[in-house]
């Protein structure tokens, strides 16, 4: 029986049409393999091999299709190595036949030795036919001998994997290196790219551990569990990068608890982003108890900035509801900075365009007041009121209570001032006095 030649065409299967009916597939003979109760591997093989170069023996089945690499015997089965690592044992029953074929590393290795010693090109064009035909070792094996005879052979260098740098050749690792680049993740970058990458993906990282505690942080069903999770944020600490995701948390986490812990978690930091959010987040949050963590976070940071922020919106705006969060803020915070500014907050001055009164002369030369439209003025008058809110603000602050008495406050804040802490007291006194519902 004459052996087939090797060639690519042993890759597929039968493309036979006898009886007008179509080639068998690969996917026909993993059909059939399920019907006639063969192994599912002999299907899966089949798939591969379509893929594979010709690698000696043809194993053709009953099933249709075939299989090619080297065939051996293991007790009463067939072994076809298909691939390095990679074989399928068969029954005999599932074999229609097979035709030998010679190895492919004998067959290399037989047609390297009819070449000349130095044959350049027959070596090279050989070496190409082993790579081909998946002989790694056999190939690089005749690369290296194409470059121990001409060692400016271009193409073997480059499968090779060489670079010519200059005049010179060299691995394509070392000339990456000598210019300068570094080796990240499988990849050559300059040191600043390779630097950006590990900070984003570092950033990544750190940002999906700060969302996964805040999150577990919700669940906490234990005094235990609570300690765990804060010592877990509080290993984060003094990471700059951690701070920052934290205050970015601390604006976005939809649930109260988790922003509770971001808050508590940035006492532990100094940085200036951080002292803003909480700043924010006291003013701003819709929990009164994310509003009292993130205060005493900037008290235990020692924050004079935090005070100014308060006093600002204190001082300056019209709305209730946020005049009333400055309040609760700067009571609980203690800044002995925010004394002097309330003790004049004591009395509201304003000045406005309102009608008053003006003298006319009647006759018999009497003096009237005219609230009609004669003798109607409108001009800017100054008035003064209590400010009730900064009143009991500055009692949350000191612990004093002059009441509205704006000359015994400022003897006492004459006196002691430069005895004072910059935070006054160890424990911020009880915000209620500083958020009376009824003013």
């Amino acid at each position: 029986m004459t052996r087939p030649a090797v060639s690519r065409s042993h890759r597929t299967f039968s493309s036979s049409t006898r009886d007008g009916r179509r080639p068998v597939t690969c996917l026909d003979s993993l059909l059939l393999s399920f019907k006639t109760g063969s192994w599912l591997i002999i299907g899966f093989a089949l798939i591969l091999a379509a893929g594979l170069p010709a690698r000696g023996d043809v194993v053709k089945l009953v099933g249709g299709g075939e299989l090619e690499g080297e065939v051996s015997e293991r007790g009463d089965r067939l072994v076809v190595v298909i691939r390095e690592g990679m074989e399928v044992m068969l029954d005999p029953e599932d074999v229609l036949e097979v035709v030998r074929r010679p190895n492919p590393r004998q067959l290399i290795e037989q047609r390297r030795r009819l070449l000349r010693p130095y044959d350049v090109s027959g070596l090279y064009e050989l070496s190409l036919e082993a790579l081909e035909r998946g002989l790694r070792s056999e190939g690089l094996g005749l690369l290296e001998r194409v470059l121990e005879i001409n060692s400016n052979h271009e193409e073997a260098r480059v499968l090779l994997g060489y670079v010519r740098v200059g005049e010179s050749w060299m691995f394509r690792d070392e000339a990456q290196a000598l210019a300068g680049k570094v080796r990240y993740r499988g990849q050559w970058m300059d040191v600043v790219e390779r630097d950006a990458r590990q900070s984003r993906a570092r950033e990544r990282d750190l940002q999906r551990q700060c969302r996964s505690l805040l999150r577990r942080y919700r669940r906490v069903g234990s005094e235990v569990t609570d300690q765990l999770i804060r010592k877990e944020v509080a290993d984060l600490a003094p990471d700059p990068l951690a701070a920052d995701l934290l205050s970015t948390l601390l604006a976005s986490e939809s649930h109260w608890r988790s922003r509770l812990l971001a808050a508590d978690a940035l006492r532990l930091w100094t940085t200036e982003g951080s002292a803003r959010a909480l700043a924010e987040s006291a003013l701003n949050d819709e929990s009164p108890a994310v509003c009292i963590a993130s205060v005493d976070s900037l008290r235990h940071r020692r924050n004079l900035a935090a005070g100014s922020r308060f006093l600002a919106v204190f001082l300056q705006t019209r709305n209730a509801e946020r005049r009333q969060r400055a309040a609760r803020a700067l009571a609980r915070l203690r800044a002995k900075s925010s004394v002097e500014p309330l003790i004049s907050a004591l009395y509201a001055r304003s000045t406005k365009l309102r009608t008053v009164p003006v003298r006319t002369q009647q006759r018999g030369d009497s003096d009237r007041y005219s609230f009609g439209l004669v003798g109607q003025e409108s001009r800017q008058v100054t008035d003064f009121h209590f400010d009730s809110l900064a009143r009991y603000t500055l009692l949350a602050v000191t612990g004093r209570n002059f009441d509205y008495a704006k000359s015994d406050w400022v003897a006492w804040w004459e006196e002691t001032r430069g005895s004072l802490d910059d935070f006054m007291g160890e424990q911020p006194v009880d915000e209620e006095a500083a958020s009376p519902q009824d003013h």
